[in-house]
């Protein structure tokens, strides 16, 4: 190998060899350059002031709050507000006060009305009755055929449930009571029973009376003139005031007038289960199946109106297509 070399080195730039890598000794190990002495203690990190990272390649990140949502419209961010819901109980049921039992034209039970306190919540508040019906002993098939309306007073008033149901039916009843928020209570005892209609006897009205013991007579008379009386100029009625006489005695009934709704012959009527007298309404009927339907009921005559005639009926003395006497002497056929 030749000692002296001439190398042209003027075109070779100086490279200074590196500095080996030298591992830390096992006994004291140095720190990651990613070391965070401790962590932040406040949502942002000012990163001129705190470097997360401490090689300078490596961008500086913060922590930044999220902005709140806006909800559409709203001038400043909206609160979440949740309303608690309002649980209005089952209101209790009502109590039978009086069984079924038999009457000319059906079925009738009593029941009380649910009597609440005054400071019950307005949602408890009963709004109405309903009574159910059914011919088995089972409310699965039982149908709603009366909705009675609470009373406003609310003293738990008694009210009388009828329905009209021919000779020998068997039937059940129940009824539950509904609150103004439509919850409604348990339902009753089964009202029930194979109950004898006695609106057979009931062909004059006094018939079903005596039946009951009530100690009348089958027939009647009144003892006042014409009771009926209709101007011709329209299709009403007037009543006078008139006295019926019974085996008991005489009855007493005020004056009043009623409707017949068209022009011809009309049977009027008063419903008198109780023979008290007084002021009561007045019906009129064409049929004798009507005339005979109530306990009590006491056809007073017959009056035929013609347009522009006058007419009178009924009473001692008849009248213009009247009968004579015709209260008290059984039904009136027209």
């Amino acid at each position: 190998m030749p000692e002296n070399l001439n190398i042209d080195t003027s075109d070779l730039e100086r490279v200074e060899r590196p500095t080996p890598h030298v591992l830390p000794p096992l006994d004291s190990p140095i720190r990651s350059p990613f070391y965070r002495g401790a962590v932040p203690t406040t949502a942002v990190v000012n990163p001129d002031a705190v470097r997360n990272f401490q090689v300078p390649v490596i961008p500086t990140y913060r922590i930044v709050t999220p902005t709140p949502l806006t909800l559409a419209g709203a001038a400043t961010n909206a609160t979440v507000e949740v309303s608690t819901p309002v649980i209005t109980p089952q209101p209790p049921a009502p109590t039978i006060t009086q069984s079924l039992t038999s009457i000319p034209t059906g079925y009738q039970f009593t029941f009380a009305q649910v009597k609440l306190p005054n400071s019950i919540t307005p949602g408890a508040v009963i709004s109405s009755y309903k009574v159910y019906r059914n011919t088995a002993n089972s409310t699965g098939g039982a149908a709603v055929i009366q909705t009675i309306s609470h009373g406003l007073t609310n003293t738990g008033s008694a009210i009388v449930v009828q329905d009209a149901q021919p000779n020998g039916t068997t039937q059940f009843y129940w009824v539950s009571a509904v609150n103004v928020s439509g919850n409604e209570s348990t339902l009753t005892p089964a009202q029930s029973g194979t109950v004898v209609n006695h609106s057979a006897l009931n062909s004059n009205s006094q018939l079903a009376g005596s039946f009951h013991n009530n100690g009348v007579n089958v027939s009647w008379s009144p003892t006042s003139a014409t009771v009926l009386s209709s101007s011709g100029s329209s299709t009403a009625v007037a009543v006078a005031s008139h006295v019926n006489q019974f085996a008991a005695g005489a009855v007493t009934y005020q004056s009043g007038s009623v409707d017949l709704g068209i022009f011809g012959g009309q049977a009027v009527f008063v419903d008198d289960p109780t023979f008290s007298g007084g002021v009561l309404p007045f019906g009129v009927s064409s049929t004798l199946s009507t005339q005979a339907l109530n306990e009590g009921r006491l056809v007073l005559g017959k009056i035929t109106t013609q347009n522009a005639t006058p007419a009178t009926g009924g009473g001692t003395t008849g009248g213009t297509g009247g009968l004579s006497a015709a209260g008290g002497r059984g039904l009136i056929e027209l």
